[in-house]
């Protein structure tokens, strides 16, 4: 958890950008949230050009749709969201009019990774102790 999925233009990002990206994502995630960098999944999926468009147009957009653990405040998903479109762009060298991010909240009980049901925000700790592992 939590998972960060990015469509882009294919073509537009290469495969070292992708990787900026996703240690960009990761580390503004963990800094703002303090979740583990070990639960934090980047996917990238790319659109064949033709298959994507804006506006009745051939879009120009990258789109990062964030699924994260509800119980973050309103200023921290604000703050991830501000933070991920500006890296993006310095990144990817993309102008942030052409970025959209969202979020949405999962209850923990709603989410499942490696055989568990996630811990709550701030219970991270405890839960890689009862499972025998360490953050």
């Amino acid at each position: 958890m939590p998972q960060y999925r990015c469509q882009v233009q294919q073509g537009r990002l290469s495969q070292a950008k992708k990787a900026e990206l996703s240690q960009e994502i990761t580390r503004i995630h963990c800094e703002l949230t303090n979740a583990p960098k070990h639960f934090v999944h980047v996917i990238f999926s790319e659109s064949a050009p033709g298959d994507w468009f804006t506006a009745g147009a051939q879009s120009k957009f990258s789109i990062v749709n964030a699924f994260i653990r509800a119980g973050r405040s309103a200023e921290q998903k604000k703050r991830l969201m501000q933070q991920i479109s500006q890296r993006w762009s310095e990144v990817a060298g993309q102008p942030e009019g052409e970025i959209v991010v969202t979020m949405t909240d999962i209850a923990s009980e709603h989410w499942m990774e490696a055989g568990h049901l996630m811990p709550q925000p701030g219970a991270e700790k405890e839960w890689f102790a009862q499972l025998g592992l360490e953050i």
